[in-house]
């Protein structure tokens, strides 16, 4: 990517971030329909069992705080680096979007928060559904978090840059395939579902 000219590579990322901005703020039926359409990942994941038991996360503040407390998934979630409407300014700037935002940025920060809450809710009834499975399974402590946290990444998506597929860590190439993380995850279940039935043969 190196012979790329820089002017092209600029312009590029300064698309995708116009893109984003044109896709998430105020956009109720992608909210609706497209973003709470991951949780058929939940479902598929952990069951029907698990995924109404993950919504608890919903009514219990005590689940709620569990898991933010040790999700790590969740955790990122709520931090501006982790979250998919700041998925492509780069690694550290969204901790520090607070401090540092321009008025256009603020201004998006609060058209964002439907969008925002949802992501933060599709993820902690994922992580919760992961954990009740987990604990049906027979795991305890710091190894059902991990495993209820790997719940939350794997059927919402990571967008913080050390969680990314490799290929999509190169900001050149998310400029040119922007929001392809969930396919990833789609392709990563499909893939998994395929060698479970190979081992189950």
């Amino acid at each position: 990517i190196e012979f790329i000219p820089p002017s092209l590579v600029k312009g590029s990322l300064a698309l995708r971030r116009s893109l984003t901005r044109a896709v998430f703020p105020l956009n109720w039926t992608w909210n609706t329909f497209i973003q709470t359409s991951s949780a058929s990942l939940t479902l598929y994941r952990y069951g029907i069992a698990s995924t109404l038991q993950g919504l608890e996360y919903l009514a219990r503040p005590s689940v709620r705080k569990a898991v933010h407390n040790n999700a790590y998934s969740a955790i990122l979630k709520r931090r501006g680096a982790g979250k998919a409407t700041l998925q492509d300014i780069g690694p550290g700037t969204g901790d520090t979007a607070e401090v540092q935002r321009s008025a256009v940025e603020t201004v998006e920060s609060y058209a964002n928060f439907l969008t925002n809450i949802i992501e933060d809710n599709l993820t902690g009834i994922s992580v919760q559904a992961a954990y009740r499975h987990g604990h049906r399974q027979g795991l305890r402590g710091r190894a059902l978090w991990e495993f209820a946290s790997e719940g939350g990444a794997k059927t919402q998506s990571m967008y913080n840059l050390e969680d990314l597929p490799g290929i999509l860590r190169t900001k050149e190439v998310g400029a040119v395939v922007p929001f392809q993380t969930f396919a990833f995850e789609i392709m990563n279940t499909v893939r998994e579902t395929g060698i479970h039935n190979l081992k189950s043969e």
